[in-house]
């Protein structure tokens, strides 16, 4: 028979074995937990995986699209009465309008196809100020000096 000191060394051992199985264990499951593997003690499968998907939700939101610009300016003009090159204007089979945020460069044009309509609508403005330009069109294609420019607030 084992005497009590025997016994005592025995259950030493068993409980340090114990402790060094739970140590590893524990380390286990942090470097499973750390990367995104395995579970916490203590929770249920069902709890650590809800767990990780509330994380999932809780990160950075994707980035909406800008919303499309919904500014307007109606520009309404006079027909110029002179060419670019100086002669006078016949035949007017339409106008131009030049517009832009930059008042030394109208970057963009849209077409007008009639020569009756002296008034015109552009649509999908950002905010910001817009400068505006008018040509008349010919039916030769020749374009008329630019009216004076204006400008308008888009908010």
């Amino acid at each position: 028979m084992p005497d009590d000191r025997s016994r005592q060394r025995r259950r030493v051992l068993a409980h340090q074995r114990l402790l060094l199985m739970a140590v590893m264990v524990s380390s286990a499951t942090v470097m499973l937990a750390a990367c995104g593997g395995g579970k916490e003690a203590g929770v249920s499968e069902a709890a650590a995986e809800g767990t990780a998907s509330a994380l999932a939700r809780k990160g950075p939101k994707p980035k909406q699209p800008a919303p499309a610009p919904t500014g307007s300016a109606t520009v309404t003009w006079t027909p110029p009465t002179l060419n670019m090159d100086g002669s006078t204007t016949t035949d007017i089979t339409g106008f131009r309008i030049y517009y832009g945020t930059n008042a030394s460069d109208l970057a963009q044009s849209v077409d007008v196809t009639s020569s009756t309509v002296t008034s015109y609508t552009v649509t999908g403005l950002a905010t910001g100020t817009y400068y505006f330009a008018v040509s008349a069109v010919n039916s030769a294609g020749v374009i008329s000096r630019k009216t004076n420019l204006v400008s308008t607030v888009i908010q």
